[in-house]
């Protein structure tokens, strides 16, 4: 049987100074994937399998290039769990990946969806980056939010 790891994803900084000026957010339906994409994506970034058909990319600075989940876990909310919080951050942050689980779920939203990487997190900072937020709680991402996706049939 194998050991069940926790999903750790620090925060190790926030750029904002820099922010990218090119965000896409897609979702297929006829093979159920959401994907998200940076103009931080290059051919160097480096992929991190997050569990159940979910990998991430980032880049030698640890800065989001893309994310993908392919028929991910979900859940439909009668209220979504998502609010904007009142105070955010416009920048682009960093991160560096401890561990992984198996336990991100995908929440659909109006005009878009939540990747959550944590199941039971207070956010308290929200970064936000072109069409997408990123939900800290503490150091720790626990959620990002494509805003507006594209539904690309």
């Amino acid at each position: 049987m194998s050991e069940r790891r926790t999903l750790v994803v620090l925060l190790k900084e926030i750029d904002t100074n820099h922010s990218t000026s090119s965000v896409s957010c897609t979702y297929t339906p006829s093979i159920e994937t959401y994907n998200i994409v940076t103009d931080n994506m290059t051919d160097d970034c480096k992929p991190t399998q997050l569990g159940n058909g979910c990998c991430i990319w980032l880049n030698e600075k640890g800065q989001l290039g893309e994310i993908e989940c392919i028929y991910p876990k979900s859940f439909k909310a009668e209220i979504s769990t998502y609010f904007h919080l009142d105070e955010w951050i416009y920048g682009t942050p960093s991160f560096e990946i401890s561990s992984i689980d198996d336990d991100v779920v995908i929440e659909q939203i109006e005009d878009g969806y939540i990747i959550w990487l944590s199941s039971k997190s207070n956010v308290d900072l929200e970064v936000s980056q072109g069409g997408i937020s990123y939900l800290l709680s503490g150091n720790k991402l626990s959620g990002i939010v494509a805003k507006k996706s594209e539904i690309i049939e």
